[in-house]
């Protein structure tokens, strides 16, 4: 009941990229919680703008994240399936040059990481501060040995 009061004043600001302190939007929250039927409502509702979903989808916060790092971290495939299709930059680096694949992966949410990987932009070889490559991470979530 709380989320949808929060949902319809969201709305009706017609600021739906309106960020809070830490620079969060209401999608990158709603990914971040599993809140899947808020991320469709606000995606369709940012439809209603030309240009205004990829805009939505590609919104970083105060740490470079977007939502879908937020849908990837936390291993929420049908939102990070959702914001793909919506147009969500899935390479997309943070502060610490992690892309959403690097998260789904260090957590181990293999359906996440199959999901991004089949991307045509993604960078398997592509690596963070942490010197840890996509590739370098099996589906146990251990990190491989690269001689």
């Amino acid at each position: 009941m709380m989320m949808m009061r929060i949902i319809s004043r969201v709305l009706s600001c017609r600021n739906l990229a309106a960020q809070d302190g830490d620079g969060c939007t209401a999608l990158m929250l709603a990914a971040q919680y599993g809140h899947c039927g808020v991320v469709e409502t606000l995606l369709r509702h940012s439809e209603a703008v030309p240009g205004q979903c990829q805009v939505l989808v590609n919104v970083p916060n105060k740490l470079g994240q977007t939502a879908l790092h937020e849908a990837a971290k936390r291993g929420h495939v049908a939102i990070a399936a959702a914001l793909v299709f919506a147009g969500a930059a899935v390479d997309a680096a943070d502060r610490w040059n992690n892309r959403p694949l690097h998260y789904a992966a260090l957590h181990g949410h293999t359906t996440v990481v199959a999901l991004l990987a089949t991307r045509p932009a993604v960078d398997l070889n592509a690596a963070a501060d942490t010197a840890v490559r996509p590739a370098d991470i099996n589906a146990t979530n251990q990190v491989l040995c690269s001689n």
